[in-house]
């Protein structure tokens, strides 16, 4: 899980999701599928909505699939209980599949990041001139303890960036957020939650908008309707 998005009427939970296999063609007029290619990979985030306010019962949790409110096992492909009519897949009770977006798919929600993916965010940001050095690892540290998040995830997550050509290109590779915009708020609303843009945080931020072409001037009044927002 990515992030978790709480609405005024519906809840909404980022799930992503990598998965791989190879392409195969089946045909009547085939006695064996043919390969179509090699092994490839495929990254997509799931979106789950359920209404605000409700809760799941757990229990049902490894259950094949039955009604939310009766529990009578679905049957056929009709959306209504025929036990009880409760409508299913609206939501009301259980989390359902409203959305998959995939990486070159828009995203035009109000997007917010897990505290991991912030800090996978922060590391992109600290490793485009190639390294971290001391200040911006002690600043790191002090996101992974507010965040309780384990050195060794931190390290891990340094280890996975270091290795690639283009940290920040990875991270939006790696994101289920495709808009700069909605990400660049979201950071901020992270470094706004103690109520200030610390300077190391502020230098991070500009230099994100810089590269995703979001204007100094657009810059300054994202972060000042955000703070609006905590007073």
């Amino acid at each position: 899980m990515i992030s978790v998005e709480e609405g005024q009427t519906d809840d909404k939970v980022y799930v992503d999701l990598v998965w791989g296999g190879i392409p195969m063609l089946y045909s009547p007029n085939l006695d064996f599928p043919v390969s179509l290619g090699d092994y490839k990979n495929k990254r997509e985030t799931y979106v789950l909505t359920r209404k605000h306010g409700a809760n799941t019962n757990h229990s049902n949790a490894l259950n094949s699939a039955h009604c939310p409110n009766c529990g009578a096992p679905e049957t056929g492909t009709a959306n209504e209980c025929p036990y009880c009519g409760t409508v299913l897949n609206s939501g009301e009770k259980e989390w359902v599949l409203c959305d998959i977006i995939s990486p070159n798919k828009t995203q035009s929600t109000n997007y917010s990041l897990s505290n991991i993916e912030i800090i996978r965010w922060t590391i992109a940001m600290m490793l485009v001139d190639g390294k971290i050095d001391d200040k911006e690892m002690e600043y790191l540290r002090s996101l992974a303890k507010k965040y309780e998040i384990p050195n060794k995830k931190i390290e891990e997550i340094i280890n996975e960036f270091s290795n690639v050509e283009s940290p920040v290109d990875y991270a939006f590779e790696t994101t289920g957020a495709s808009n700069p915009v909605n990400i660049l708020k979201a950071l901020i609303r992270m470094a706004l939650s103690d109520g200030i843009v610390e300077a190391e945080e502020n230098n991070l931020l500009k230099e994100f908008a810089r590269k995703n072409n979001v204007s100094p001037e657009e810059y300054n009044q994202i972060v000042k309707k955000l703070k609006s927002k905590l007073k």
